[in-house]
């Protein structure tokens, strides 16, 4: 999910795009996350207000990853569970 959103993330340097990243929380379970800019992706997935006045539109490029990666890895862990794992 991590180099898709990489490659699906809105880019002016690049430096949010590249700051996609992921980790192991726990067994079975990880985080996907921006590290080099993590305050953007709320104000550029859901848009925000500009300075002046008015609205710049949102981008959603984290919803639509997570709807395609999430429903397969509660897939592969069902299956995991179901064979004692």
């Amino acid at each position: 999910m991590a180099k898709d959103l990489r490659e699906t993330s809105p880019k002016d340097t690049g430096e949010y795009a590249k700051g996609w990243t992921h980790r192991k929380e726990a067994p079975g379970s990880y985080r996907v996350y921006n590290k080099t800019k993590p305050q953007l992706t709320h104000l550029l997935e859901h848009g925000h207000a500009k300075r002046g006045g008015g609205r710049v539109e949102g981008r959603p490029h984290i919803k639509p990853a997570a709807d395609r990666y999430v429903p397969e890895f509660e897939k592969k862990v069902r299956q995991i569970l179901e064979r004692g794992g």
